[in-house]
């Protein structure tokens, strides 16, 4: 038997930078599912806190193009969330 095929995507995490901001998380998520869709991504929350998605394609391997889309996303939302976006990973290990 072979090994399952790695599902290569990265995760984004973001944390608000002002507690009583929380509202903000909601738009931060639509938002980013928009983009997300709209660019042919699919996620899924992974953890409780926060927000951190696993983002990948649909069938495929996410790319470093998808990463630096998603980069540029997030400079709007700089002043509100502190937003990390991981190097490419294989996310059936996650």
């Amino acid at each position: 038997m072979s090994a399952p095929c790695p599902v290569f995507g990265f995760i984004v995490t973001a944390r608000l930078r002002d507690a009583r901001r929380e509202a903000d998380l909601d738009l931060l998520v639509a938002d980013l599912l928009t983009v997300l869709e709209s660019n042919g991504l699919v996620t899924r929350q992974r953890g409780r806190r926060g927000v951190r998605y696993a983002v990948s394609r649909e069938g495929s391997q996410a790319t470093h193009a998808d990463r630096e889309l998603v980069l540029g996303w997030s400079e709007r939302w700089r002043s509100v969330v502190e937003i990390d976006v991981s190097d490419l990973v294989d996310l059936s290990d996650e």
